[in-house]
């Protein structure tokens, strides 16, 4: 597989494209945008589908969905429309507004998160691969980075 560097009109986004058997895919680093949105909507619904003690088939059909459908969502590499959303919340006991408040805790969390990963100088990938972490667990790893931060900082 090649890698070709392709140069952005937007400096701050830097591009690199991996070619094989015709198909091309685009990676970036995390920025505020659809790519965010999904990865923080789907682990949520994720997180509140295993807390529940659903399988993903069970709440698929609850929710009028496929499951392949509803996996790529929990994933992150699709958005749901606003119905399916809004048949999923149904199905999880949810409704949109519960979401929406659970998607806003997570953006702050999540910016904090990127302020400790540029301060720590961590790898984009690195950033991605834990940005992808349900909102429980990317709440916990802020609370322990703000502490070993700030213990680093003490013994200076």
């Amino acid at each position: 597989m090649a890698h070709v560097a392709v140069q952005s009109p937007n400096p701050a986004i830097a591009h690199t494209h991996a070619t094989g058997k015709g198909k091309s895919m685009n990676h970036e680093s995390p920025r505020p945008g659809p790519n965010l949105v999904r990865q923080r909507v789907g682990p949520t619904l994720r997180s509140m589908r295993m807390r529940r003690k659903l399988s993903l088939s069970d709440l698929a059909q609850s929710a009028a969905i496929s499951p392949s459908h509803l996996s790529r969502i929990e994933r992150g590499l699709t958005v749901p429309s606003y119905d399916v959303l809004d048949n999923i919340a149904s199905a999880l006991g949810s409704d949109l507004t519960s979401l929406r408040t659970k998607e806003k805790s997570a953006r702050v969390v999540d910016d904090e998160l990127r302020d400790l990963f540029v301060r720590l100088q961590l790898d984009d990938g690195a950033q991605q691969e834990l940005l992808r972490l349900s909102h429980e667990t990317r709440q916990a790893l802020a609370d322990v980075m703000h502490r070993v931060v700030g213990q680093e900082r003490q013994d200076v």
